[in-house]
């Protein structure tokens, strides 16, 4: 499906993250929250919100700006993106972002 996307031009893909493994699965293949209050309400501890808004804060963002979840799975356990669900998207026109996805997925 990504191959037939890709050649049609598709340039943003959205996924809903369940509360089962696939917000810590969709994290680690590079998918966004739409903005920081999203990204809060995906994570667990307070260690962890605590790092979204130091992100936030060191990069200068604007609320409104999406939040890159595997910065979560990459810093934090596994635990901590299960349990909760979020709705994800990836920017395909977004060179880091598409190099992620394809590496997870081999193509």
């Amino acid at each position: 499906l990504y191959k037939q996307d890709k050649r049609i031009g598709v340039n943003q893909m959205t996924v809903f993250a369940n509360i089962d493994v696939g917000g810590y699965t969709w994290a680690k293949y590079g998918f966004s929250t739409r903005n920081k209050v999203s990204a809060l309400r995906a994570v667990r501890s307070e260690k962890a919100k605590s790092f979204i808004e130091e992100y936030y804060a060191t990069n200068n963002l604007a609320d409104s700006e999406k939040f890159p979840m595997i910065l979560i799975a990459k810093n934090f356990d596994k635990e901590e993106l299960l349990g909760k669900n979020w709705l994800g998207i990836l920017d395909l026109d977004n060179e880091i972002e598409r190099n992620i996805f394809e590496k997870y997925i081999k193509f």
